[in-house]
This record gives C-alpha cells, structure tokens and sequence, in this order.
C-alpha cells in the first residue's frame, strides 16, 4: 500500500504541473532506481516486466510479445535476475525441434534455447532437457497461430528462466535460424532493464497510447461532430535504458488515413523533454488531444507511427519506432484487436477472477466486459461475439454449460446522484441480452477457446431490437461461470492512453469493466477482491486511475465484438428498446418495489423444458442464478430480497434460447 500511496502522490504533482501544457505535455510517473545500484527499487517491473528484445539480424529484430512461466499464479522456471545480452540462441538438432528426448551434454551451453510447442509433451519437459544440455534461458515457440498462452509445469522445473513467444515471431527466427548464412544466427536480449549501452531511450513495451477503438464504424467519425471520448491522444511512455543522459529527446508522431492506394496525412505533433537523466527512467511524453478530421469516406485504415529522436547517438535502435492501426468500418466495434479474414475478435490470453465465494446455487458467475462509446445513434444492436475456455471440459468440447446469457447495458452518469465520470451502482441499466445454449449435438463446433456469436434482443424477447442511441456508453458482456476463462486480447494496452487522458485533460477513459490492481499480486488483485473488482468500475470508486499497474492492464482488453444493423441517424429520442410481441405468454413480476421477497409468475405457448433465472444488480454482478428442469406449460420463481441491498435490479429469464427481462427495485 505505500507504493500504490507513493504512486498516487507523485502522478497528482504531476497532474497539477501538467494542467496548463498545451504542446510539450511530458510527466515523470515515477521516480526509478537505476538497476545494480543501491537506488534499485522494484518499480520498474509494474511498468515493464522482463524486456524480451531479438537484436539481430535486423530482419527479424525488436520487442517480441511473450508469456513468461514464472510470472502468475502457478509460477515455475526462474525469475531473470542477471542481464542476458546479445546472446544467441541454439536449436536442437533437426527433427528435434520439439526437445522430445534429452539433448547431448554441453550442446546449449551458455545460450538460449529455442524450441517449439507440442508433441505431446510438458513445456517444463522441454526447458528441463535444454537446460541440462547448458541452456542459460529456454523460449518455446507456439505452435499454433493464437498469439501466446500461460505455461503450466508437469514437474517442478527451476533451472533458468522459460518464456513463450508467437509462431509469427518464432518461425522468423527459426527461417534465420537454418538459412546457412553466416553471422546470421538470431541475438537475444532478456534483461529486467537495459543492456549497459551509455545512450539508449526507447519505448516501454506495450506503452504507446492508441485510439478508443481497434474497428469503429466510419460513421462515428463524421467530421465535426467528435465528442471527447473521441478525442485522439498521440502519446507514449518512453524510457531511458541507459546509464547517461542522452538530452533533447524528442517524440514525433503522424497519423495517416488510408482506404485504397496511398495514406493522407491527417495528424502530426511533437513532444519535447529537454534533459533525461539515468536516474529519471521512464517519462510520458503526450502531444495535445486532436480531432480525427478527414475520416469520413467509409471503411479504412488509421495508422498512428511513434518516433523517437535524441541529441545523442541511441546505441540501440531497436525500440526507437512503433506503430499501431485501427480501422473504420461498416458496422463493427472491438475494442481489442480484429481478425478481419476469419471475421472474430483475436483472443491470444485468457482470464478469469479465482472467487472466493459461491453465492450462485450453481457456481460462481461474473459479467465481464468492454465498454464502448457510441457518438452516432442509429440501427439497432446485431450481433455479440466473443471467446471462452475451460481446462476441465474433456476433450476442449463445452459441455459443462447449458447456456451463457451475453448483456448490453446503457450507462447514464449521475442516476439518482451525481454525475462524476464512474460507473456507480443503479447507473447501469439492462438494454438487452442474448442467449447462447451449448447443451446438445447441434453444436458440434462449440468447443472451448472458440468464438461464439449470439443475436442480441430486447426486453420481450424479440431479436434485433435494441436501439443504439447517439451521446452514450455501452458495456456489452457475457457471463464468465466459475472455472471458465474469458478470451482477451493478450497484446493490446489501454492504460497509456488512460494515463495521457487523465493526466494531461482530465478525461477519463473506460476501455472495460476491470480490476483496480494487479491480476494476481500486488495491492488490490482481482482474485483477492471480487466483490469490487468485479464491478464495472474502470478505475474507479477510491481507486483512481493512478492506483492500477500498468502491468496489469497488458492484454486485458475483452475480446468481445458487436456488430449493428443498418446505420441511419438518429432524428429522435429513444428509450434504447422498441416494442414487440414477448417470446412468453406471460411474465408478471411481483411485489415491485419489493422489500422481502421478488415473485416471478411465467407462462409459455410450449413446454418450456428448462427455465433459467438471474438476477443481475445495477453495477452488472450476478446476484444468483438459478435453473428449473422438466417444466411444462407454467413456472413460478421466488427469491428472498431481505438482505438485499436497496437499489435496481433486474430478473432475466430464459428459456428455448428466448429471453425475456425486467426490472425491479429492493426497498427497506
């Protein structure tokens, strides 16, 4: 807690200082020891980690996305506590490549052993065989194209330290690797810092701020009407990894527009820090908010490119240009990367909270993800997709779950209280929802880590028919059971754009309903804290957004999608759902308001088989969840509200994958 207090005290300094900027917008988040020295503090690993760089050749060289096996909850391998610099790597021998027997002794010596994923064989397996032939690191490359995944361990293996990195990544290296050319054998750096070089500035990994979205329909962006949730933010954490002060150190950003043939410039600015000692490692540097002018010719490209420049000779280049894309589109939203090709968001990590306790009959529930901001109203709400897995389900097959209910939700700052930029209890308010039924043989390709796609309904069941207004933010997200994992997108960062946003315009952003600390350690994890970190509070309550690691935030961005149908402008106020015929004969809920106990009384046309009922609060946690069996043409519900909270509630019902919900109140 003295480091989050620390943390806090500083970034307000730098708030106030930073209020009046209008170009040069630079702050000091934190102040870092320099590594090796008596000033070394721990502060730097929040905002970089393990720094995982290929030097050379230069074809396949720069920051890699990885997993590191000693990092979360079933850590194993080593942690990197001496600098490994430029040093090559070394492959089994051919046919070999998936370490499936032990290795020569001393064929690895002193190098870092790279190897790929599969045959059936544990990840701690592989590192032990590598390591016993003189391995001083082990990197397994993914065999398959979805990014990177945790590691787990058959037996306790503590030898050297074992990371994971992308089959992209990995097949580049390993082209290099057996191309026969000499000298060009892959370099690797992996470090907790720099690499001893006197001028060396670079970007922290994962640290550039992007856009509020990776797809937004082109019509969002129509000139001259971008609200501030809109607003673009070039910026970028940007440390110092060498042991002098390189000087000016300048960061040039230019944004560019393309749908066919060549980019149009439409952004560009620079930020300036005029000295960059050692001792002060890591700086935000952020140029003034703009307006995305230009972007109203459909479906195109968005390309933000980050360069950094200094007085003095950077001995490492590798990490001195970035770039990041988003896209304008026809009718998608995502917030975290898009697979335009297979038409599914990208899912490269998956998480779930470890809860404490089972207050649902049948297992733990939580409602988990992204919020959106929708500028131009128009259409109607189409269709949810999103990605889930479990470890216990046979075969990778779901059959553990009968259904999942997915949500939209309308957030209206202020609700019975004040308007203050968080999301509070009773602000939240249910739109609509979706069913997903697993259960059965029709649903063969249903299977864990896949992408699934609901139809989104309004209140009486009817498909399609929940308006998007204009001016308003959306939180759309599915129902994580006990034991399953949510996909997120595994890569992307949202906080250096959070950071720049509150800092320098007192903005606050809310990329998704997340944790306020760490995932697993630290001040406020999610699995020690469900019952706050589980709201839909980006940062928010008492903790503010200075209070969340930076390192907690990478990949944590929901990977769930929605589509709309047909865009056409608003020209009227609408209550966000539109009348229809009920997908039940009846469903009457009573007493409302209700002080001890909530009656559901429902009737249906057919044998309805399987009801099931949840209560969700105003902040979108489940409350319980509850399943009838063999009903037939009638069903009744009851639930005690005694020890209920006051506040808005809601009851959804579903039954033959129809919905139907309503809201009601618990008074005292």
């Amino acid at each position: 807690m003295k480091q989050l207090d620390l943390f806090k005290t500083l970034l307000l300094v730098a708030f106030l200082s930073a209020a009046g900027f209008v170009n040069a917008q630079t702050s000091h988040p934190v102040h870092y020891g320099l590594l090796g020295t008596s000033t070394t503090s721990n502060w730097y690993q929040d905002y970089v980690g393990v720094r995982f760089e290929v030097l050379s050749p230069i074809s396949v060289a720069g920051d890699k996305q990885y997993s590191f096996a000693y990092d979360g909850g079933s850590s194993w391998g080593a942690p990197v506590t001496t600098p490994i610099v430029n040093v090559p790597i070394v492959m089994p021998a051919g046919g070999d490549s998936l370490v499936a027997a032990s290795l020569p002794a001393g064929s690895m010596n002193g190098k870092i052993a790279l190897c790929y994923r599969g045959g059936g064989i544990y990840f701690s397996d592989k590192a032990a065989r590598c390591y016993a032939a003189g391995a001083i690191a082990v990197v397994i490359v993914n065999n398959n194209p979805n990014g990177v995944i945790g590691m787990s361990a058959s037996t306790t293996f503590t030898g050297c330290p074992v990371f994971m990195i992308t089959k992209a990544d990995g097949d580049a290296i390993d082209a290099k690797y057996h191309s026969g050319v000499a000298g060009d054998t892959a370099r690797m750096t992996i470090t907790l810092w720099g690499q001893g070089n006197t001028y060396d500035v670079g970007f922290i990994p994962q640290g550039i701020a992007r856009w509020h979205d990776y797809a937004v329909p082109y019509h969002q962006l129509t000139s001259g009407l971008h609200p501030m949730a809109y607003m673009a933010q070039n910026g970028a954490f940007i440390g110092n990894f060498g042991t002098g002060n390189p000087g000016h150190v300048k960061l040039f950003s230019t944004t560019s527009f393309a749908t066919v043939g060549a980019p149009t410039v439409i952004h560009n600015d620079t930020t300036i820090l005029n000295s960059f000692p050692a001792i002060d490692s890591i700086w935000a540097f952020y140029g003034p908010q703009h307006n995305l002018t230009g972007i109203t010719s459909g479906s195109g490209k968005v390309t933000v490119k980050y360069t950094i420049h200094s007085d003095s000779a950077d001995q490492y280049m590798g990490d001195d240009t970035t770039s990041y894309s988003f896209y304008t589109t026809d009718s998608l939203y995502s917030k975290g990367r898009y697979d335009f090709a297979n038409k599914h968001p990208l899912a490269n990590m998956y998480e779930a909270a470890a809860l404490v306790t089972t207050p649902v009959p049948s297992g733990d529930l939580y409602i988990w993800g992204p919020m959106y901001y929708i500028a131009q109203g128009g259409g109607n709400f189409c269709n949810v997709q999103w990605s889930m897995s479990s470890n216990t389900d046979t075969g990778h097959i779901i059959a553990s779950l009968a259904s999942i209910n997915v949500y939209v939700f309308k957030w209206v700052d202020g609700v019975g209280g004040t308007a203050d930029s968080f999301v509070e209890n009773g602000e939240l308010v249910l739109l609509g929802a979706g069913v997903k039924s697993f259960a059965g043989s029709t649903n063969p390709g249903d299977t864990s880590g896949g992408f699934f796609n609901v139809t989104v309904g309004d209140s009486l069941g009817n498909p399609m028919n929940v308006h998007v207004d204009s001016n308003n933010w959306y939180l759309v997200a599915p129902e994580v059971p006990n034991g399953w994992f949510l996909g997120c997108d595994g890569y992307l960062n949202t906080y250096p754009r959070t950071y720049g946003r509150n800092m320098f315009n007192n903005y606050l952003e809310y990329p998704s309903a997340i944790w306020p600390g760490g995932r697993l350690t630290g001040s406020n994890p999610q699995v020690g804290f469900p019952s706050s970190a589980l709201a839909p509070c980006n940062f928010g309550g008492y903790y503010t957004v200075d209070s969340v690691y930076f390192s907690s935030q990478k990949g944590l961005i929901p990977s769930v999608a929605f589509t709309t149908t047909n865009y056409t402008p608003d020209t009227a106020s609408h209550v966000g759902v539109h009348g229809g015929t009920k997908s039940f004969s009846k469903f009457d809920l009573y007493p409302n308001p209700a002080s001890e106990v909530i009656n559901a009384s429902l009737s249906f046309e057919n044998n309805a088989g399987t009801v099931t009922y949840t209560i969700i609060d105003a902040t979108a946690r489940v409350i319980t969840k509850e399943t009838h069996n063999n009903v037939m043409l009638s069903d009744n519900f009851t639930y005690a509200t005694g020890k209920m909270t006051p506040g808005n509630y809601f009851l959804v019902a579903v039954s033959n994958g129809r919905q139907m919900f309503k809201k009601f109140t618990v008074i005292r």
